[in-house]
């Protein structure tokens, strides 16, 4: 297998990881709004993030499978993954995120670490 073709492949795995991801952030930025006069205003600006990081995300992912490889792209959706990682995380922390048990806790800590470890491990994968 030539190193193209592997190149190739490892970015077009990344682009469709980003746009699952990139949906989910949507998604869970999305559920918010029907409920939006009844939101505290610091889980509102967390909801905000989220819809944006998602749409930046989705946008870059499906100009991905549109376009090819462009390090931009991956780039500005791997941080866009990252800041609603972070984002996440901080909002579980600081419990703006509503959890009611420990077990959500740990399983939204943990998608904001495989947020945030996905947008540091893509820009490299694509680089090989």
């Amino acid at each position: 297998m030539s190193m193209a073709f592997a190149r190739f492949g490892a970015s077009i795995r990344v682009t469709l990881v980003m746009l699952f991801l990139g949906g989910l952030m949507l998604v869970s930025g999305f559920s918010f709004p029907r409920e939006w006069s009844a939101l505290q205003p610091a889980l509102a600006v967390l909801t905000s993030i989220w819809i944006v990081a998602g749409l930046i995300a989705t946008g870059c992912s499906s100009w991905l499978l549109n376009r090819g490889s462009d390090r931009r792209l991956v780039w500005s959706g791997a941080a866009a993954a990252m800041v609603a990682g972070v984002s996440l995380g901080v909002g579980v922390l600081i419990h703006i995120v509503p959890c009611p048990g420990p077990t959500c806790v740990r399983s939204r800590l943990i998608t904001a670490a495989g947020l945030i470890f996905f947008g540091l491990i893509a820009p490299r994968v694509t680089a090989l």
